[in-house]
């Protein structure tokens, strides 16, 4: 399991002084009840004296293994460098949820909206070989 290992590894595989790993969680594979635990984590993390000194905040997901427009496909790593508002399960979710074509956050505008990456994420995928 990722997350088991995932303190063990950053021992032994320290990252820059800059960064700091603040939490670590597994959510369930459902829609409601991951937005419930992603917010709560972003109060938590809003509470945090560290936070207000953050120039960058970064929740990273392993999601679920798809078909996703990826920049960088290899040895089993696929990092996605675009998001779209959409909401469409191939199958339903943990707890029965089986959205289809549903805006994620309504107010931003038609499933068609998106946002891409800044980061530089073939680099990030290299680096993580």
């Amino acid at each position: 399991h990722l997350i088991t290992n995932l303190p063990e590894y950053l021992q032994s595989h320290p990252l820059s002084e800059q960064v700091q790993v603040v939490s670590y969680n597994v959510y369930e594979v459902a829609a409601d009840p991951a937005t419930e635990s992603l917010n709560l984590d972003w109060t938590n993390l809003s509470n945090n004296p560290h936070f207000n000194n953050a120039e960058h905040v970064v929740f990273l997901h392993f999601g679920v293994a798809g078909i996703v427009l990826t920049c960088v496909d290899s040895h089993n790593i696929r990092l996605e460098c675009q998001g779209f508002n959409n909401a469409t399960f191939r199958i339903p979710d943990e707890r029965g949820y089986q959205p289809d074509a549903v805006p994620i956050i309504p107010e931003n505008g038609t499933i068609e909206h998106s946002l891409r990456s800044t980061l530089r994420v073939k680099s990030l995928c290299t680096s993580l070989l």
